[in-house]
């Protein structure tokens, strides 16, 4: 999933997705959160409408991708083959 490849015109980008892609200290944190992001892209239609809430709204998607990787090193088992919701068990 290519979450910080802009898909939106700048006016709609969220001020701080802007602010990790264009400042040269965040570059270290993009891997990992794209990382974070493993399994995302299996899910059923998800991907593009979480590149875009991850756009524009950023801060709710990026704590669902912390969540994502904290529960996965935690060793629960997430099924990525439902839509919504995603971390209800």
């Amino acid at each position: 999933m290519k979450l910080f490849e802009p898909k939106y015109k700048d006016e709609k980008l969220n001020r701080y997705f802007k602010q990790i892609i264009t400042e040269d200290v965040y570059k270290p944190a993009l891997e990992s959160i794209e990382e974070w992001a493993g399994g995302f892209s299996e899910r059923k239609k998800e991907s593009d409408k979480f590149i875009k809430e991850f756009q524009i709204s950023f801060s709710s998607s990026l704590w669902e991708l912390y969540l994502n990787k904290a529960f996965k090193l935690l060793g629960f088992s997430i099924d990525y083959s439902k839509e919504s919701p995603d971390f209800f068990s």
